[in-house]
Order: structure tokens, then sequence, then C-alpha cells
């Protein structure tokens, strides 16, 4: 079982497709069976967040005695909090909702604010089922 990120917004978002070749941040939009998603989320744009993994798992912490695996993730992370700073000064409003496969409509355990530059921190800012406003 795999997490699963979602962001939200009241603007379209650009897509960054996934590279076989170069696994990496990607964004894709909701599959059917994502598409029950929605409900967590008061803005009308919702995609799928993937990491380097291609899943959301890429963006858990870390098995810490693996650099490549470290600086994969660090790449990873980095990414996310470029791609949510760019909409953010674009004047987007963002909403992020992260749970396991197949918990996408279960109610969030806790809601709360988090800036771009938390997601690289270590620790990712957001647990399983947790809701969070992305704010500057």
């Amino acid at each position: 079982m795999c997490w699963a990120l979602y962001l939200a917004s009241d603007k379209e978002l650009p897509t960054v497709p996934w590279d076989e070749d170069h696994p990496s941040f990607n964004t894709q939009a909701l599959s059917d069976v994502e598409e029950p998603v929605r409900t967590q989320f008061s803005l009308p744009y919702v995609i799928y967040i993937g990491s380097h993994e291609g899943c959301g798992c890429g963006f858990k912490n870390v098995d810490y005695d693996d650099p490549d695996e470290c600086r994969k993730r660090a790449e990873t992370v980095h990414s996310l909090a470029e791609y949510l700073c760019s909409a953010l000064s674009q004047g987007a409003h963002l909403e992020m909702f992260l749970c396991w496969e197949g918990d996408q409509t279960h109610a969030p355990v806790a809601k709360k604010s988090i800036t771009p530059t938390e997601f690289l921190a270590l620790e990712f800012p957001l647990a399983e089922k947790e809701f969070a406003d992305i704010v500057t």
C-alpha cells in the first residue's frame, strides 16, 4: 500500500509528467478510483502528487543509511516545495491531503497550515489522514 498525496487549488496547476527514465517529482490527473478524494477539498482543481517512486511513498521519511535514497528524497521534496512556492506566487490558494491508498474519503484526523519550506525538513510535515492549507 502506498502513500497518496493530493493537492487542490482554485487555479489549474501545471502538469509535471512522470518520466520513467528519470523518476522524480510529478503530478497526475486523478484516476477514477481517486475521484472521491475531491470531497476533502473546498477548491475545484485536484491533482495527485507523485514522488521519484511514482507514488507518494518517496515523500516519506527515508532510510538515512542509504545516501542514494536520501539524495532522491531531498530532490523530490525540493521539487515539491518549488512547485508549491510557484503556485502561491501566482496567487493560488492551496490545500493538501495525505492518506494511504484506499483512505481517500476518510475524515482528516488533523488540519493545519504549513509553508512550502516545511517540506524541506527531514520529517515530512504531514502524517497520514492530515489536511493542510499551504500558506506563504
